[in-house]
């Protein structure tokens, strides 16, 4: 009775154990979730609806395509003066 009772006691300890790491596990997995539907969220750009960029955002690019226009052999280097 003892060792029926004892095995038993075994079983069913396992049993919560491992229901309880499922729980743990399903709810990390929804924490991630949010997390990533977050960072999605935020680094995402709205769309733009025909927006055009910015003037100043126009001249940065007609700057720095000049710059590299000019110094050929620093591709993709960052140019300061």
């Amino acid at each position: 009775l003892i060792r029926v009772g004892s095995r038993s006691l075994y079983e069913a300890s396992l049993r919560l154990v491992h229901v309880g790491a499922a729980w743990v596990v399903i709810r990390l997995e929804q924490g991630l979730e949010r997390a990533l539907h977050t960072v999605r969220h935020t680094t995402t750009q709205a769309p733009r609806n025909g927006e055009e960029t910015s003037a100043f955002l126009r001249e940065v690019a007609e700057h720095k395509k000049k710059l590299q226009d000019e110094n050929p052999d620093n591709k993709g280097a960052v140019l300061e003066e």
